[in-house]
This record gives C-alpha cells, structure tokens and sequence, in this order.
C-alpha cells in the first residue's frame, strides 16, 4: 500500500488550499469566460462534487480518519472532477489543461513518485481520449505538439516534486520543525524555479539560452544551499573535439579558466561520462583535469551531472559548492532531473540549426541548379537560336540574289535547328529522366549516353546492368552525381570517350566515371571556389552525403578524371514497386 510522503501537504493546510484554489479557479474562469461549447450545467456539477471531497477530506483530516487507502480514492476522485471539467469546458480543447498540474504534484508530493506518474498518465490519457473523441475533432500538428510538450511537463513535474519535497527537508533546521508558512514559501520557490525552466526550455530554440537556464536555474538551487556563503562556480562543458570539452555556459567563472579545456577521460569527468552517473567529490585539488581551475580552488563540494541522451553523451553539467558535502542524495536526483530536460531541449535545438542547415543547403543547391541551367541555356540552345536568327536574315538576301546557295544554307539551318532540339531534349532528360522513376538507374544513364552521343558525337559507355531498385529518392541522387560528373567531362575535360561502371559490392554501391579527357588539379579547383561561380564538386560531394554516401575525385593534368561514388546498399536498398 502507498504510504504518504513524510512531512506531506496531507497533515497541513496546503493541501486544501491547493484544491480550494483549484475549484476557485475553474468557477470563475468559466463563469466569466465560457466557451462556445461550454456546458455549464456539468461543470456546476462536477465543482460541487469537488468541493464535497474537499470538505471531507478536511472533516477526515480534523478527525485523524484519514488512511492512505482512503487518500488515495478521493486523489483519483480529483482527477475525474478534472477530466469531467476539461470535457464540458471545451468539448476535448480546454484551456484550463495546466491546471492538471495541480493535482500531478500535490499526489507526487503526497504519495510519491509512482502516484504522481500515474496521475499524469491518467490525466494525459484521458485528455487525449477527449481531443480525439470530441465532436467534429480535427487534430492539427500544432494542437498535437501542444498536447505532447503540456503531456511532458506534468510528467517531469510528477518526477521532480518529490525532490523538491525532501529538499526542502534538509536545511539546518528539520522541516518538521519550520514554521508552516517557512515551509509552504520555499515549496512554492522550487516549484516556480521548475515552472521557469520548463516555460524556457520549451519556448526557446537556442542551445546558448538551453545551457543559460540550466545554470541559472541550478544557482538558484545552489543559494539555497550554501545560504550566505560566496557565490559557487557552475559549468557547461560540452564536447569540442573527440575526447576534448571546453566550458559553454558559466556563472562565477574567473576569466583565466574561461578557454580551458579538459579531457573526458579522467578525473570526476570522465568518471561522470564513463558510468553516466552524476558523481559527487570534496575537492578539485586532487583532481587531474579540474585542479587548474582557480574557480575551483576553494570548493568543499562537487558535483557532475553528464548531458547524456541515450548513447550520445553532450557533456557535463559542474556545481560546486563552498560548504563541505553539500549535496545529499536528494539534491542530486532534482538536480539530475535540471539537467535531464535540458538535454532534451538541446537535442530539440540542434536538431533545428540541423533542419535550418539543411533547408540552407537545399536552398542552395536549388540556386546552383538554376545557375547551371542559366549557363547551359546561354552557351547552348541560346546562342544556337540566336545563330539561326541571323542565318534566317542571311538566307532571305541569298533567296533574292542566289537561290542555289540560299538552298544550300536552308540545309544548314535545319541540320542547326535538329541540333538545337536534340540538346533542349537532353537538358530536360537531366531535370526530369522520366525513365529513371518508371524503369531504374541503369535504363536512365543509358538513355542519357544516347541521347548525348546523338546530340554531341561524345562516346558513353555504360557498363553493368544492375536489376536492384533503390527508392526513388536514393536513385535520383545517384543519377544527378554521375550526370554531374559526366556533363563535367564533356564541357571540361575534352574527352572523347567516358566510361561509367555500376557495380553491388559487399552491401556497397559503388558509380565510376571516367574519361580520358586532359585532367585538372584537384586541390587547385577546391581551394578557388570561393572565386569561382560554379559549385559543381560540392554540390557532388553534398549529394552523395544526402544517402550517406562519400564522393572521390581522382584527376592529375593529362591523366583524365575519375569520380566514384559509395552508398550503403542496406540503408539506401527498397524493394522494387510493383
């Protein structure tokens, strides 16, 4: 059986404050605010019920009949007066949903942690049921994303209350023994330090504000435990190079240690990151990474929390403290759980810069496309019609003072014309091969050879047939590097003959083309691009990391080129549509 919590809200006045304040709230918000959907009637209802479990349990308490057993049923009672309410509030789209933290925390705090789990659960559950079975309900994405972050916070408060709880019992003097009002001021401390963090980690984007709340936040709990003693040092390190982590975010850092770095290997570092545990120690001076640390000189108490988030370890979050063994095992679970949901919320801000990244990086690569397009069109069809005018204008002359060469030229002309429609079909073969989606890589690059040995005389072999489909997404990346690669060959290289080989090996995809054109400098045209218009090499390499793939180049002046592409086959590889 659940056993309340020592010093709980269930002996004292807090806790029917709590649902006093809770019914008060949803009376007069509904009363002066109703919904178009508003069932008021229900609500006067469920309200009334509420209040009659709040009496009873203040009658119960008064008379010491109040067991757990019976605490329990009227808890669960105040979670259905709740959903009841949020239903007839706004038919499953209640604003009043925050209030659900009220009676999360007040069980997580009574009963423990399991029962504020459970509570969460059940209001999250039976919320969800309501959003989804409520007249004409219609989710959208930001009502889904809504839910969740709300769903997230109830449970992160259901873990940390406790926490707070037994904190709040281990100053000098014994919580049993502080005044109520002493008691009741400092819960409702911690539990808006929790709300502060929660609204910033969940509105914020920025991994330095990220890191910024988790140090402000754990100095406020810090100053409460060394009381009037000098402002401790508080770190953020995270990981700059492989094994090497340097200071991110810092409050009470002296400048000397502001460019340090340590290594994750020893010392309660690396101890902290080796067992993804936080580690508690009495001193830096012994320690072989942080005893350089002049912030560090005069801590009695240390404390390190690694940012981990499944097997990818960020960092470490560092407390110190003047007082010696500052932190007790409570202090480091509520701690933990800071820097717990701070690791979530810089997981959700660098996979953002990731997603701007990429969105840049197609930005771009559209921008390059339209560019090549532009320089395609104007040295080839463009110029080709813009010749075709002028010899029209030359033939008209000749019609008038010699019809056999006027012949002549018209012959010329069509053979232009031929020419031109054969190279604007190519240049759409590129943009969209339809041959590519309907029957494969392989029949693609072969329709594009002949078409460029029709349009331009310009030999390319295609050598390897291979009946593996990839999805259409993977193959199209694979066509436009070996089309980019063979289009650079026939501009640029001046080959005459470019080979393109297909081959599956060891689960490897593997595309070579190779001309036997007159070469270049590699190392030469990588370091000029910042000079040049054309990205066309990196725009290749970009691609091939679009399928997890890596791009070579092997080219010396006179010797040719080679361009080979590699992609695992087991991440790319899909079934063939039917």
């Amino acid at each position: 059986m659940v056993e309340p919590q020592q010093h709980s809200w269930k002996n004292d006045w807090l806790l029917f404050l709590s649902r006093l304040f809770l019914l008060i709230a949803v009376l007069v918000t509904v009363t002066l605010f109703p919904l178009l959907d508003t069932n008021l009637r229900l609500i006067y209802i469920a309200l009334a019920v509420g209040a009659a479990l709040c009496v009873l349990a203040l009658i119960l308490q008064a008379l010491s009949l109040y067991p757990s057993a019976v605490a329990l049923l009227i808890h669960l009672l105040d979670l259905v007066v709740l959903l009841v309410i949020l239903y007839a509030y706004g038919s499953g789209y209640s604003p009043l949903f925050i209030l659900a933290a009220v009676p999360v925390v007040v069980g997580s705090m009574n009963f423990g942690v399991v029962v504020g789990l459970i509570s969460a659960l059940v209001l999250a559950i039976g919320y969800g049921l309501e959003l989804v079975l409520a007249p004409g309900s219609a989710l959208s994405p930001t009502a889904m994303i809504s839910y969740g972050l709300t769903v997230c916070v109830l449970l992160m408060l259901a873990i940390v209350a406790p926490g707070i709880a037994r904190a709040s019992g281990a100053a000098s003097i014994p919580a049993a023994d502080l005044p109520r009002e002493h008691r009741s001021s400092e819960s409702r401390d911690r539990l808006k330090t929790i709300y502060q963090l929660a609204s910033t980690l969940s509105a914020t984007l920025s991994y330095e504000r990220v890191l910024d709340a988790l140090v402000d936040t754990s100095g406020e709990f810090m100053r409460e435990l060394d009381g009037s003693a000098s402002p401790s040092a508080r770190l953020v390190f995270l990981y700059s190079d492989k094994h090497r982590l340097k200071v991110n975010a810092h409050r009470n850092l002296v400048d000397v240690d502001l460019d340090r770095a340590i290594s994750d290997q020893d010392g309660l570092v690396g101890q902290a990151i080796t067992t993804a545990e936080p580690v508690v120690s009495n001193s830096a001076a012994n320690d072989p990474e942080l005893k350089s640390f002049a912030s560090l000189a005069s801590a009695q108490s240390l404390l390190c929390v690694p940012l981990r988030a499944g097997f990818e370890v960020y960092g470490v979050a560092l407390l110190s403290s003047s007082r010696p063994n500052a932190f007790n095992e409570d202090d480091v679970e509520l701690i933990t759980a800071f820097c717990n949901q701070a690791v979530i919320a810089l997981q959700n801000t660098r996979l953002y810069q990731s997603l701007q990244e990429d969105k840049q990086r197609i930005i771009d690569t559209q921008e390059e496309a339209r560019r090549r397009l532009a320089r395609e069109l104007h040295d080839g069809p463009t110029q080709a019609v813009s010749a075709i005018a002028m010899r029209l204008n030359f033939t008209k002359v000749l019609i008038r003072r010699d019809p056999v060469k006027a012949s002549a030229e018209l012959d010329k002309l069509e053979d232009l014309a031929r020419r031109t429609a054969k190279e604007i079909r190519t240049m759409l073969f590129t943009l969209r091969p339809v041959a590519l989606e309907t029957q494969g890589l392989t029949a693609a690059l072969k329709q594009y050879a002949d078409k460029l040995q029709d349009a331009d005389g310009l030999k390319v072999h295609i050598q390897g047939d291979m009946e593996e489909r990839f999805s259409p997404a993977i193959e199209g990346v694979a066509f436009s590097v070996i089309e980019e690669a063979i289009n650079n060959a026939r501009k640029h290289a001046k080959a005459e003959n470019i080979f393109v080989r297909l081959r599956l090996q060891q689960e490897l995809f593997i595309a070579e083309v190779e001309d036997d054109g007159r070469g270049f400098d590699v190392a030469s045209v990588d370091k000029s691009y910042d000079q040049r218009g054309s990205l066309g090499l990196i725009n290749m390499r970009e691609r091939a990391a679009l399928v997890s793939g890596t791009l070579r180049i092997d080219s010396k002046p006179g010797a040719g080129t080679k361009v080979t592409l590699v992609f695992p086959t087991r991440d790319a590889a899909l079934a063939a549509p039917t």
